[in-house]
């Protein structure tokens, strides 16, 4: 399947880039997988961490996310990692910080959303 769907408009991510890194097709769709699985489990434990205002385990997911997405390329995914662990180390138990990590919650959501699209074009789905 050609790489040339993928536009400036998908984001940051690209699987040509990762196949191109990793060096093979199969190697980077195993990849892509894994980051799918691990992604949609981390959202989970970040809406649940956000919602008992947990700062320290929104911090942890953010650092791990962070990692993983730049791993896989995903530029903007890490940026947002990076952004929630700097807001939750910051985090009061204020209404307003926590509502800050909300929204960066649905910005990532959103970002992973981007990515997912990437990866079902590219694997067919």
């Amino acid at each position: 399947m050609s790489h040339e769907s993928e536009s400036p408009e998908d984001g940051d991510f690209s699987l040509a880039k990762l196949v191109n890194r990793l060096g093979d097709v199969q190697t980077a769709r195993d990849v892509s997988e894994v980051f799918r699985r691990d992604a949609c489990k981390l959202l989970q434990r970040l809406d649940e961490a956000v919602a008992a205002r947990d700062a320290t385990e929104i911090a942890r997911l953010g650092h791990r996310i962070r990692g993983s997405a730049s791993m896989l390329g995903a530029d903007r995914v890490s940026e947002l990692g990076a952004e929630l662990e700097r807001a939750s180390l910051a985090a009061t138990e204020t209404e307003e910080k926590f509502g800050e990590i909300a929204d960066a919650v649905n910005r990532l959501r959103d970002e992973y959303g981007t990515v997912f699209v990437i990866i079902d074009g590219y694997m067919g789905k």
